[in-house]
């Protein structure tokens, strides 16, 4: 090519916007402002976006800190998992202080350094029933947080957990330090446990208790399955001949729940009665077994519980749904629709009579396809073990920010949660 005494030409300069093309191998250059705008504009919106996805989408790897919801919930399900400590709010009474200064974000003492550094200790005050180390090994069922369990109180803890039941008004633990968590066991309804001396108000902090609004409930769950599950077994209702069973050991109780079971069988409702208020007998370590065997010749299984009190619920419903094939009759204080599947129990608070319920039970006793429609929820739902509650305390200890403190746990408590027996209850004719 000849020499040109042309000048050089002016090559544009090049901007960080450009158009890409899949067909080109070297972008094109854009050149018109408008279009420049356009695209920084665009840009902007898309960087904004990411990051308010990113501050509001929740942790991809939940943990037992966390406590975290179950994988899917049915909408009519509340999640019956404790809320955070940091935003828990009481819903029944005002019988404590929900923050009462006591905020580790606030200056005080990190409940680490009580113990050994990375290592929380929890100690068992007193024993639970005359058990004294009731709680297994945690590096057993929750090695991802390191706790250790003691009975040893020349230990410093970060925790001390008392068990209601077995309280000793003369033996009232100290705290050791600002920092130590102090949490009350109990299982049983109100007309079973005692009231606390007062020397314990403003002590506990955390709760582990059957109530919805504790800090650890003792609770199982209700899961929805990932996919539909055909369940094996397409007939629960073949080779059943008897009507109800009943397990039981109380035979006098406050929801007065053994006159119930006489005025049905006034009704035509036969029980059979197992345990020592009855003439069957089950060694109670044969108990889960026994529990299969009667399953594959009763209908129905009598899931009463020996107080009417707010979100009472025992293993007696969740026996009758996982270990056997019996339809639970309910009686209890739970809101039943937030602890077990739907479809999956009778309860005899939806009757306004003793013999409206009789005939019900008779009228699905002797129908297949409805008897068998009790059990359509094995296909969609699961009843799970949530973690150990000790597991869920030692998680939430090494999470910590605030705490609460209970001021009056025997108002909190005792007061409006029980309804008497069932009559006055369910004010069933």
């Amino acid at each position: 090519m000849e020499d040109s005494d042309a000048p050089p030409m002016k090559l544009p300069r090049l901007h960080w916007l450009h158009r890409w093309s899949p067909f080109h191998e070297r972008p094109t250059l854009l050149r018109n402002p408008s279009q420049k705008l356009f695209f920084v504009y665009l840009a902007s919106f898309i960087a904004c976006a990411f990051l308010l996805y990113v501050s509001s989408a929740p942790n991809a790897s939940p943990n037992l800190a966390d406590e975290v919801k179950p994988r899917s919930e049915v909408n009519a399900f509340r999640d019956v998992q404790p809320v955070r400590v940091s935003s828990h709010e009481p819903t029944r009474g005002n019988h404590f202080t929900p923050i009462k200064d006591i905020s580790l974000d606030g200056g005080a003492k990190d409940p680490s350094i009580l113990s050994e550094e990375g290592v929380k200790t929890i100690l068992l005050w007193n024993s639970f029933f005359k058990q004294p180390d009731y709680i297994p090994p945690l590096s057993q069922m929750c090695p991802e947080y390191p706790c250790r369990v003691t009975s040893d109180r020349s230990v410093e803890a970060d925790a001390v957990i008392v068990h209601l039941r077995d309280i000793d008004p003369a033996d009232v633990p100290k705290r050791r330090s600002p920092d130590q968590i102090f949490t009350l066991l109990n299982a049983e309804a109100p007309p079973y446990s005692p009231p606390i001396p007062e020397v314990f108000n403003d002590l506990f902090n955390w709760t582990i208790t059957y109530r919805l609004d504790a800090d650890f409930p003792l609770m199982k769950r209700v899961e929805t399955l990932y996919r539909y599950k055909k369940s094996d077994k397409l007939d629960y209702f073949a080779n059943k001949t008897k009507m109800a069973a009943w397990f039981v050991s109380h035979c006098s109780t406050a929801s007065e729940r053994e006159t119930l079971v006489s005025e049905l069988s006034r009704y035509g409702v036969h029980t059979d009665i197992v345990g020592t208020c009855g003439p069957l007998k089950c060694p109670r370590e044969q108990a889960d077994d026994c529990f299969r065997e009667f399953s594959k010749h009763y209908l129905f299984y009598l899931s009463f519980e020996n107080a009417i009190c707010t979100d009472y619920v025992t293993e007696k419903l969740f026996n009758a749904l996982e270990l056997g094939e019996m339809v639970p009759v309910v009686l209890g204080g739970a809101d039943y629709s937030r602890v077990a599947p739907p479809g999956s129990y009778i309860n005899v608070n939806k009757f306004a009579s003793v013999k409206e319920l009789a005939h019900y039970l008779q009228k699905v006793g002797n129908d297949p396809k409805l008897y068998n429609s009790y059990h359509k929820w094995r296909n969609f739902y699961q009843l799970t073990e949530p973690p150990h509650y000790a597991c869920r305390l030692c998680a939430r200890l090494h999470t910590i920010h605030r705490r609460r403190m209970y001021q009056d746990f025997n108002a909190y408590w005792h007061s409006n949660t029980c309804h008497g027996g069932w009559r006055k209850a369910y004010k069933l004719n």
